[in-house]
């Protein structure tokens, strides 16, 4: 049996409608055909179809809600049978589905140092002012000594 028709995709001949929902009907079942392939993406998908990833979105939910429930009716009723006739094989059937769709979580054990470093700034300021103070003395002071001589100068 063919993928295709595991998966109820309607060939191209049993599609009916106009081109556009004909084309658009192809497009989701190649969609469908190429996710149950391998391991793809969405992503990886619609580039290859050349839609849009949200497209390509809106597409499987569509057939979700169309042939994916025909699908889970049938394996349902699969499952039903293997029960009846034996609950362990069924159990495990069930077992490695649901491992299958866990998805792998990988723990990642990291040892984080902090290091912290305390700074205290102590200002001194005294040394600042005094340098200032000097520097404003002897300005004051150079300032005094052209006034004298400015005023001697005019004096005589």
């Amino acid at each position: 049996m063919e993928l295709a028709e595991l998966l109820f995709l309607k060939p191209k001949s049993a599609l009916i409608g106009t081109p556009k929902s004909i084309a658009r009907q192809h497009k989701q079942d190649e969609l469908i055909k190429i996710l149950f392939m391998g391991h793809i993406t969405f992503t990886e998908a619609a580039r290859q179809l050349s839609i849009p990833r949200r497209t390509a979105y809106r597409y499987f939910q569509k057939w979700k809600e169309q042939e994916g429930l025909e699908i889970d009716r049938e394996w349902w009723q699969l499952y039903s049978k293997l029960y009846n006739k034996n609950e362990e094989k069924a159990f495990e059937g069930l077992t490695r589905l649901k491992y299958r769709m866990t998805p792998d979580k990988i723990e990642v054990k990291e040892t984080i140092k902090i290091e912290e470093k305390h700074v205290s700034i102590i200002a001194d300021y005294t040394t600042a002012i005094n340098r200032a103070l000097d520097q404003s003395l002897q300005s004051l002071r150079a300032k005094q000594q052209l006034d004298t001589t400015e005023s001697q100068a005019t004096t005589t």
